[in-house]
Parts: C-alpha cells; sequence; structure tokens
C-alpha cells in the first residue's frame, strides 16, 4: 500500500527534492518557478498520503526526518536513471530516424556535398548527414551491405532493394591552359598531347574512363598517374596537357579563370556524357528526408 500511494504522487517527488536541497519552501519555489502555496500544498498532500512526517519544521528553516532522508535518498536515485533513460530514447530516436549516411566520389566530396550539407540542414535541421568518399564498385558494395544509406555516383546498375533516381546529366570536356592560343584542335593533335584526368573514373559500371580513351586511340601519359580531377585541373592550368574532366566539377571548383574548352574535331562528344544518380535503400522509415534531399540535389543543378 505505501509503495502504490508513492507512486501515485510521484510527481511531487521533484517539489521534495528541492525542499531538502534549499531547506526552504520559498527558496525551492522560486527555483522551480512555482508558487509558494503550489510547493506547500504539494508537501502537504505527500505527506497525508504517505501518512508520515517529511520535514521538520522551525524558525531557522525545514529539515529531514528519518523517513525523509530515506525517501530523499531513494528519490535522488530514482530521478538520476530517470533523466539517464529519457537521455538514452532520444539519442536513440535521432540515430534511428535522422542518421543518413552518405557515400560519395572524392570529387563531389570536395566541391559538391559541403554547399549541399549547408543548404539541407537548414531547411531540414533534425537530419545528421555524414559523407564517406570512395570508389564507385566501393560504394556500390557498402550500400548493398547497408553500412551506406545512400550513393551519389554515375550511371548506377538495377539493384534489388535500391531505389535511383537521376539527379542531373553531365559530360566531359577537355580543357587547356587560358593561356594557349588555340581552342579548336583535331583529333590527331589530341593524340599526342598528355591527357590528364582520373585514372580510376568511370562513365558507366562496366567501362572506365581510360578504356574509353584507348578505345579512341587516345594512350593517357603515363607520367601522370592521376586519381583527382581536382590535379588533371591544376597540371592543366599550368599548361601541362590537357584535362578530361566533368563540367560540373568546373563549375564547382571556380577555375574557368585559368581553364577554357577545348574543341576536338573528329571527336565523338556523346561518348562522353554521363548521368549522376542518387542510389539509396528501400522501405526507409524517414524516406521523406531522402525525397527532401533529392529536391535539394536537383535545384542546386537547375
Amino acid at each position: 500500500m505505501y509503495l502504490i500511494k508513492l507512486v501515485q504522487h510521484f510527481e511531487k517527488v521533484p517539489v521534495l527534492v528541492a525542499i531538502a536541497d534549499f531547506g526552504s519552501i520559498t527558496k525551492a519555489s522560486a527555483h522551480l518557478a512555482l508558487s509558494q502555496a503550489a510547493v506547500s500544498q504539494s508537501l502537504k498532500r505527500f505527506e497525508e498520503a504517505l501518512g508520515i512526517e517529511l520535514f521538520i519544521r522551525s524558525k531557522t528553516g525545514l529539515t529531514l526526518t528519518l523517513e525523509g532522508k530515506t525517501l530523499i535518498k531513494g528519490a535522488r536515485k530514482i530521478l538520476e536513471e530517470i533523466e539517464l533513460l529519457e537521455q538514452e530514447v532520444i539519442t536513440f530516436k535521432k540515430q534511428k530516424l535522422s542518421k543518413m549516411r552518405i557515400g560519395t566520389h572524392e570529387t563531389l566530396a570536395i566541391h559538391f556535398w559541403p554547399e549541399i550539407v549547408e543548404k539541407f540542414k537548414k531547411s531540414s535541421p533534425s537530419y545528421d548527414l555524414s559523407i564517406m568518399s570512395g570508389r564507385i564498385h566501393s560504394l556500390r558494395s557498402q550500400i548493398e551491405n547497408r553500412d551506406l544509406d545512400l550513393i551519389l555516383t554515375v550511371r548506377p546498375l538495377p539493384t534489388p532493394g535500391i531505389n535511383s533516381i537521376k539527379i542531373y546529366d553531365d559530360s566531359l570536356e577537355f580543357y587547356g591552359s587560358k593561356g594557349k592560343k588555340n581552342s579548336i584542335i583535331d583529333f590527331d593533335d589530341l593524340k599526342k598531347i598528355p591527357i590528364l584526368t582520373d585514372c580510376q573514373a568511370h562513365l558507366t559500371e562496366a567501362k572506365s574512363l581510360i578504356s574509353l580513351l584507348l578505345e579512341f586511340g587516345i594512350v593517357k601519359n603515363h607520367s601522370f598517374e592521376l586519381n583527382s580531377f581536382q590535379a588533371a585541373a591544376k597540371l592543366a592550368a599550368k599548361d601541362m596537357g590537357l584535362a578530361l574532366i566533368p563540367k560540373a566539377i568546373v563549375s564547382e571548383m571556380g577555375i574557368e579563370k585559368t581553364l577554357k574548352v577545348i574543341t576536338v574535331r573528329g571527336l565523338n562528344k556523346k561518348k562522353f556524357k554521363h548521368s549522376i544518380y542518387l542510389s539509396y535503400l528501400k522501405n526507409r522509415k524517414d524516406e521523406e528526408g531522402i525525397l527532401k534531399l533529392i529536391k535539394v540535389l536537383r535545384n542546386n543543378h537547375n
């Protein structure tokens, strides 16, 4: 019966703890932002319900009785456990519903995602984005193993359990130093010029960029084994060769002042077109967040 009554009046326990801490109803009421009458009434009803006296009243204030000391000691432990439980539940909810693990190419991680993350957080502050960069085959493997929630890649292959939505179309162009006299060259001349590009980049799942160049009879200069479009752009700006990089990357890098497009006569430019897709796990509870992110991505490229 004692325990049942305690549970029925447990909402008054924080008031009792405050009275014990301050030894004064006046100070406790100020701390709790309650009226003195409300604090006094809570104490009175609690003592009446349990049939015990918790405090000894005197001119100097209130001091705990033996029963009061026992109750307050146990109450503090219970309140601490409740606080810890509340924090655990809040943290779990945030991690389970709001975390989005994004896989992306290194180039996009540097020049594409910072602005996207900033815009998305302003419109959807409850979502926590984490970004991991890697190569296309590695990213695909990670999302299939559910180590990532979504990936931004080129032309993904259909995969059970994964949705893929096109974000924007792009193409690769040849870029040379702004100081070059000619902006148009013949295809035969292209074969003599060092090609600067990301040697591991893909336009499709099945074919790498280097494989496509070899099909055209264009052999990259082996002095530059690059794994970065950024490095290719920097070298091209120093007239070390021609950079073959996506137009969107040039725009994101803001290097139009140091590079210019080089048109190659006789080259089939359609072969260098590609699309960027966002792929994400199906049946997510927070798919609404994915759709919001897709909207931000598309708006950024319109």
